[in-house]
This record gives C-alpha cells, structure tokens and sequence, in this order.
C-alpha cells in the first residue's frame, strides 16, 4: 500500500490541481509523513476504537431530521479547482471544493483513519462515493447554494456531520435469484468483497466464510495497538450482515473444494453449492526454524488473539525482541517500546523496508526507529532461543555468537498461504501454495471466466505482460 501512495504522489505532484481533483485516489502531499505516523503508534495514536456505522445515506434535500446550515465563505475566498476545509455547526468542518466554476462540499476527514482530505487529491467530489482502498465508507455530500450577494450556504444533516462517513447503496437480497456466491476468508478483502457484491447490485445468496470465531476486522491494526479488542476493529456490526442479507458462517473453515461440482465443504459438516467463488484466505504466520523457537513467549502475530495474547503478558521489566524487518515485527516494537524496559530489532538486511521501499526510506525508517530508542540491530539474525526453567525464552543467541536478554520473542519473519484446502481440487498451484492467475485474477479453471471466479488476494502471482508481480496488500486486490 506504501509503494503504491508514493507512486501516486510522485504523479500528484506533477499534475495541475484541476486534474488532481478528478484523479482516482486520495494522496496528501505529505503522505510519508502521514504514512510512516499511521504505522507507528508512538507517533501518531490511532484511533482503534471507532468503526463504521450501520446506514444508509440519505440526500441532502430529505426535509426530515435535524440540519444545520450556515454561510461559510463568500465566492472570492476560495479558487477555482481548490479545496478548503472551513468550519462549519459547533465542532465539524467541511470540505469545499470549487472545480471550473462549480461548487460542492463533502466531509472533510478520510473514512479509513481520518486523513485530512484538503491536503489530498480527491476522486468524485460530488457524490463523495469512495473509490480507492482501504477504506470502506463514502464521505458526506452536503448541499451547496450561492446567493446572489456571493455568499456561499451548505446545508446539512447532523448525524452526517458527527459521523463523517456513509455507506454506499446496496442492493436487497431477492429470494427468486437462485444464484449464490460464496466468500472463503473473513478478512479485509472477503470483508470488502461481500459488500462490493451488494453495492453493484447483486440480489442473490451471499456466503461469508470466517474460519476465525469474529466478523471481519481491520487485522492490519493489531500490530499497531496490541491490547485492542476485535469488537473495536470489527468493520460493520451483526445487524449489518444481517440487513443486507449477507449470511457469515463465523469459526467456520473450508477443507475442501470440488470445481466440477462447485462445492465447497466445510468444518461444519455443510456443503455449499456455488455460482462463483472468491477465495481470499491469506496466509499463516511461521515461524522460522531456529533453535528454541518453541519456548515460550514466543509468538507470532496473524490475528487479534495472538496481540492479545502478547498484551497480557507485558510488563515495564521486560526485555522484547522482534526479529524480522518487516511491518509486523516494526508495528509491534513501535507498540511496545515505551510500555516495556527495552525494545531491540533484529534484521537480516542493513535496514528495514529496504526492498519493497528502497534505501532512502528504509534509512528513514531506520533512524526514527533509533530516535525513539529502538535498538536496532541490523545485518544480523538469531541463531538461537535459550529457556530458562519455567520453559519460556530468556536470552537469544545473535548471528555473531552474542547473547542478548529477551523475555519475550515476536517474530515477524514470513507466512505460509492458507490453501490447502485447493490440494486436490482442479485449481492449479505452485509448490509454495500460491496460484497463478491471469491480469484478472482468474485461475486456470477452464470454465472460470463465465461459471467460477477465483482470486487470491495475497502473495499471488500476476502475470502482466509477461511479467510476473506479487499481490502484497488487500487494497490492490480489490481494485482489481
């Protein structure tokens, strides 16, 4: 997700404003900054306790309801093709845009983690439908009049203005469509998935499959707030699935999958019949085989009940290692190192990030990392875990043959695919578990383009022009 918004602001940049504000996605010109603050909790608390409501949008010119509506500026305060965010009721603002001469305003906040959007570049400002990853919710759209005397009026509801998000229309379940779709995976992208299907208008059976016992929630936070609650970072309520006709099978796993048939088998006993399937099942966390690596307090992070696992046992005596320079293992000593004695990083490469960002910022990384008293041991590895006598971790043992205290061990060194469960259907797969599939993520399925649609939504390897890309992050599943 990082390599992609620095993309796109390198492209920003360039552009005229008039074409900024048409452009598809949304990309401050301080992006890294407000990147690298969104990953690390020490610089930026995120805010893990909100999450999106369960409603419908409603027009600004509804009469009904409670609304508020105020003069926010004249015509000659705001240019033409910008974008200013004025204050507007008790507490709230808005985002006016005026684009070739036309006016309209909209919330002023990102629906994901809350960004400004004055500094950004905005897609449809009109509707404030979302249209890019990772966020789920469309902004506000609030009614705008200029009066003759060039005073600028926006009118809107309350509830908009306290929420500054909405859900896009979706579409009722209608009992005579027969056909079913079925969702194997209950993370973001399975989560984004099954409301997608709705919202473009899809009224038949819809099957979510969550092999953990939760509905989906935002997994890529509980690296970043370790003591977080999965009710926190639940993307929607029961009562939303339940609206909109969404049937979730929660601490329900796929074992078996039969192409010819469309089937599905599950841990439940059931079998499900299917119309298109859309496997998005992820990956396990491994850990790497070292010496030890089986003591305790040892752990890696997949899911909420691993961070929370991890949150009960911290005390400011402890001494934690993280091994691995990857987001986890940077996320979970960003979490810790001011609840703990001493936080230390180890990794193989000479700094963090250095591959998928390249060395100028993994430099960055690796000196605001050193600023905030991380101990940053790089170009090193554990060879391996010493337990004491209660069988849990209390030193390692570094490449170069020195020992380190470490009470607790994170490990964030790799992820092995969940899909096993493919093994013995028709789906063709690597070795690794990954599976090859065309620029539109569709398997080798002979008939999948018109009977059965599956995708892998991480590590899955795209072939582009004869060149072979990796999907990384659920965002650039999505939008495909």
């Amino acid at each position: 997700m990082i390599r992609r918004f620095c993309q796109i602001n390198k492209i920003l940049r360039a552009q005229p404003i008039s074409r900024r504000l048409n452009l598809r996605c949304l990309a401050s010109d301080g992006i890294m900054s407000y990147i690298l603050k969104s990953i690390f909790p020490f610089l930026y608390p995120l805010d893990t306790t909100s999450r999106p409501q369960s409603y419908e949008p409603k027009s600004c010119d509804e009469m009904d309801g409670n609304f508020v509506e105020e003069v926010v500026c004249k015509i000659t305060d705001i240019n033409d093709n910008e974008m200013k965010a004025l204050p507007f009721g008790e507490d709230n603002k808005i985002l006016l845009i005026k684009e070739n001469g036309e006016f309209s305003a909209i919330g002023d906040k990102c629906s994901h983690y809350g960004a400004p959007l004055q500094t950004g570049a905005l897609g449809n400002g009109v509707t404030g439908d979302i249209e890019d990853f990772p966020g789920l919710d469309s902004i506000p759209c609030y009614k705008v009049k200029v009066e003759k005397n060039g005073e600028i009026r926006v009118r809107a509801k309350k509830s908009e203005l306290e929420k500054n998000k909405r859900i896009k229309n979706m579409a009722k379940r209608c009992e005579s469509d027969e056909r079913t779709y079925v969702v194997v995976g209950g993370g973001p992208s399975g989560g984004v998935a099954v409301e997608t299907l709705r919202q473009e208008g899809f009224t038949g059976r819809i099957v979510l499959i969550c092999k953990e016992n939760a509905l989906p929630y935002d997994r890529i936070k509980i690296s970043k707030a370790l003591d977080t609650t999965v009710d926190k970072l639940q993307f929607r309520q029961a009562s939303f699935y339940e609206e909109h006709g969404i049937e979730v099978l929660q601490g329900v796993e796929a074992t078996k999958l039969n192409t010819s048939e469309k089937t599905v088998q599950c841990s439940n006993g059931y079998s499900i019949k299917y119309d298109k399937i859309y496997i998005a099942t992820g990956s396990k966390a491994v850990k790497p085989p070292i010496k030890g690596a089986d003591l305790g307090n040892i752990f890696t992070i997949r899911d909420v009940t691993d961070s929370n696992a991890i949150s009960k046992i911290i005390n400011k005596d402890m001494e934690v290692v993280c091994l691995g320079a990857s987001f986890v293992a940077l996320e979970a000593a960003a979490a810790l190192v001011n609840k703990v004695k001493k936080v230390t990083l180890v990794g193989r490469e000479e700094m963090p990030l250095k591959a998928s960002l390249g060395p100028e910022i993994g430099q960055s990384v690796l000196h605001l990392f050193e600023q905030k008293k991380v101990n940053m041991l790089m170009k090193s590895g554990i060879e391996e875990c010493i337990g004491g006598e209660d069988g849990n971790v209390k030193s390692v043992m570094l490449k170069d043959g020195s020992i380190i205290p470490c009470d607790l061990l994170i490990m964030g060194t790799g992820t092995r695919f969940y899909t096993e469960f493919l093994r013995n259907s028709d789906v063709a797969m690597n070795q690794n578990g990954s599976i090859d599939t065309d620029m539109y993520l569709m398997s080798n399925i002979p008939t999948c383009m018109l009977e059965v649609i599956l995708q892998m939504h991480q590590y899955s390897r795209l072939p582009i022009k004869e060149l072979q890309l990796d999907i990384i992050n659920w965002p650039s599943t999505m939008e495909e």
